[in-house]
């Protein structure tokens, strides 16, 4: 039996388990006042991060002309994402309460009823999104194909392989950011036995909606300024951004670092002698002003998509040192920026001291990257490129 099916029966027998919870649940919603909505939007949470960004945008394109559902299931720990999702058409639920609780999963389970019961009961057949959201997909066998499925997946990894793929079979539309993912889950799929006729995959480009008046300022006192923005998961590796500072801060060479977000409670005690932490910045404008007045983005993950955080940068033709994950050496290369060598992380490290010491010491080498950056943005990114594909994967036929 390959894995495939394992899983799949294991989904057979847990449906099985549940099904009185989900029973009350439905229950639960009959009771429930009516709605109508044409697109259900199932995603964790509304913190600061890359996906975020992504499911955000999608929603600003589907809600001039779709009314919409918006429902958080995991509890978002920033505030500062939020008004990205807030708008007129767009009615927002937030669930988390109730079922985000490892001592109150039947909770969740029956919240699974409640949400299905709401989407069964729609005048016209509505879309369903899964931004990459537990919730999302364990609700799926339970709307009884009455509405279009739409997935989309910002990064590969085997343990959440092992959510989504008892429901591939549910899933009629499949998205994904980054032609690497694509490739990687693709490959593991025909590796635990999925069938050939669910794997597929529509790529989505992505695109910085920053207003033209924002440009990076010139660098005027000699300084190169470095920076990272987002959280200290174990996949970002934020312990190698600190390992760095520390050794360019040894060497007394002229760069500062500032790391953005909700990182100094978990930060080295000898941080505030290599680096600067203003803390969390609310995500569009104000995130924008922070980036244009630096130099270099710098990013050590060993588990990326393409990260938006590049993409910013680039468009404002701001340098990026990374390590060489998903898409990004498909944009980034020896031109416009460096792929840090990552076969070990001490040669993340040495790598990374190496380009940023160049980069400080040579001005016109820091030019001609920043220009490149900026061409590879405009030549291969889109505002409208990105809206036409959403309302196609968006309109039924």
């Amino acid at each position: 039996m390959s894995l495939y099916s394992l899983f799949t029966v294991k989904r057979y027998i847990e449906q099985l388990m549940m099904s009185p919870f989900i029973i009350l649940g439905h229950i639960i919603g009959l009771f429930r006042p009516k709605s109508d909505f044409d697109v259900f939007f199932f995603i964790p949470n509304y913190g600061v991060g890359g996906a975020e960004y992504v499911n955000a945008k999608i929603l600003e394109v589907i809600r001039e002309n779709k009314k919409t559902k918006l429902i958080f299931t995991k509890k978002s720990y920033a505030t500062t994402a939020l008004h990205l999702f807030e708008h007129p058409n767009v009615t927002i639920e937030d669930i988390s309460k109730y079922g985000d609780n490892k001592y109150l999963y039947f909770i969740n389970i029956m919240y699974r009823g409640i949400m299905a019961s709401e989407i069964l009961k729609q005048k016209k057949r509505p879309v369903v999104f899964i931004g990459q959201c537990n919730f999302g997909y364990k609700l799926t066998p339970h709307l009884y194909r009455k509405c279009h499925i739409i997935e989309l997946i910002h990064v590969f990894g085997i343990e959440f392989s092992r959510v989504w793929m008892p429901f591939t079979s549910f899933l009629d539309t499949r998205i994904g950011i980054a032609y690497n993912v694509i490739d990687q889950i693709n490959d593991y799929q025909r590796k635990i036995g999925v069938p050939e006729k669910y794997i597929r995959f529509e790529k989505l480009n992505l695109y910085v909606d920053m207003p033209e008046r924002y440009k990076k300022a010139e660098r005027q006192d000699g300084l190169l300024r470095v920076y990272y923005a987002g959280r200290n998961a174990p996949e970002k590796r934020v312990h190698l951004l600190y390992e760095i500072a520390r050794r360019i801060s040894k060497e007394q060479v002229p760069i500062h670092f500032t790391f953005v977000g909700d990182l100094k409670h978990d930060a080295p005690a000898d941080a505030d002698s290599f680096a600067a932490f203003p803390g969390t910045i609310t995500a569009g404008n104000d995130m924008y002003e922070f980036v244009t007045t630096n130099d270099v983005v710098l990013l050590t993950s060993r588990k990326e998509g393409l990260p938006i955080m590049i993409l910013e940068a680039i468009k404002l033709g701001i340098v990026p040192v990374s390590t060489p994950e998903a898409d990004i050496p498909v944009y980034i290369n020896e031109s416009n920026g460096y792929l840090l060598d990552d076969s070990s992380e001490e040669s993340i490290v040495r790598s990374a001291v190496h380009a940023l010491k160049e980069l400080a010491a040579n001005k016109e080498l820091y030019q001609r990257k920043s220009a490149a950056a900026k061409a590879t943005y405009h030549s291969n990114f889109g505002k409208q490129i990105f809206d036409d594909k959403i309302r196609e994967l968006f309109t039924l036929k």
